[in-house]
């Protein structure tokens, strides 16, 4: 029976991070992932994705410089560009600022006021050469740190990485069933049993399959 410190199921962009990083804490990692890699059937795939650091959620907005920092690393290690940097414009149709909106300014200015830049809706009609005209405005704020993500590449790289530096990534390597022992955790995979000191699902859509009923009563 194999034994590693800690399991990750699920590799897609969230668990293929979180592999590495496990693996830079020197333990010994396991990624798994039902699907053959390359391929399509994840939340993560595809050719592109926005990325930025405002978000209407306030832990999400602190956490991003952070998630952009160690982007950047991965780009400066690998010399590849996984980050097209674009702004983000955000606006509010609304003829008052909305709520949402009060948060996305007040969260982006407490984390990262120098990425903001609020603009007038006359000053928006000039900045971009008049392509953006509305009736009404809210409010409008461009958060410079926008950009799009080359999604798919970008997993591809961090896999790539984890592999480089020494974690075992078994694909193509359905999950059937996690069980809790006194110590570790048993995982039954289509390879093999495995033993493990932690798992950690990040499984997107098949989650409620892997936990449920036995692990988590619903889900």
């Amino acid at each position: 029976m194999t034994e590693f410190d800690h399991a990750v199921v699920g590799a897609g962009i969230v668990g293929s991070w979180t592999a590495l990083r496990l693996l830079g804490l020197g333990k010994k990692v396991l990624l798994l992932d039902q699907f053959s890699e390359p391929h399509t059937r994840g939340s993560s795939q595809g050719q592109s994705r926005i990325i930025r650091i405002t978000h209407v959620d306030k832990f999400i907005t602190e956490m991003m410089p952070l998630a952009f920092e160690m982007w950047e690393e991965v780009e400066e290690y690998t010399k590849k560009e996984l980050i097209v940097k674009t702004g983000f414009l955000c606006l509010d149709a609304s003829k008052e600022s909305s709520d949402d909106y009060k948060k996305y300014v007040k969260y982006m200015k407490e984390t990262s006021p120098e990425n903001v830049l609020e603009l007038t809706a006359t000053e928006m009609v000039a900045k971009y050469d008049g392509k953006l005209k509305y009736d009404s405005l809210g409010g409008v704020f461009l958060d410079k740190t926008g950009g799009i993500m080359l999604a798919h590449k970008a997993l591809l790289t961090v896999q790539d990485l984890y592999r480089l530096r020494g974690g075992t990534f078994w694909d193509n390597c359905q999950v059937s069933e996690i069980i809790p022992e006194e110590e570790k955790v048993k995982i039954v995979t289509a390879k093999g049993d495995v033993v493990v000191r932690s798992v950690v699902v990040c499984a997107g859509p098949w989650t409620k399959k892997l936990l449920t009923p036995k692990l988590i009563p619903s889900l």
